[in-house]
């Protein structure tokens, strides 16, 4: 069966979208569900976005370990509702 999916990065969104369809008066649009998840944060250019780290320990004698800059990627939540279509 088909789904219909919308997604928004608006959590209060997707709750009065949730809300609208389980009183709307057709039969598949109250089987609403809503879900989250997480997508890449995207920059300017449409690439990926992220930013670099680099972690520091103390070893034997309170000598300080710096070790090597690491790239991690920024992600975003995301809010969705999904609901079956009706196939015809």
């Amino acid at each position: 069966m088909a789904t219909t999916v919308i997604t928004t990065t608006d959590k209060a969104k997707r709750d009065d979208l949730f809300r609208q369809l389980r009183a709307s008066d057709d039969p598949y649009e109250k089987q609403v569900v809503k879900f989250s998840g997480s997508q890449p944060k995207l920059n300017e250019f449409g690439e990926p976005d992220g930013h670099y780290m680099s972690y520091t320990a103390t070893g034997k004698g309170g000598k300080v370990n710096v070790g090597a800059p690491q790239y991690r990627p920024d992600y975003e939540s995301t809010w969705s509702v999904a609901y079956p279509e009706e196939r015809t």
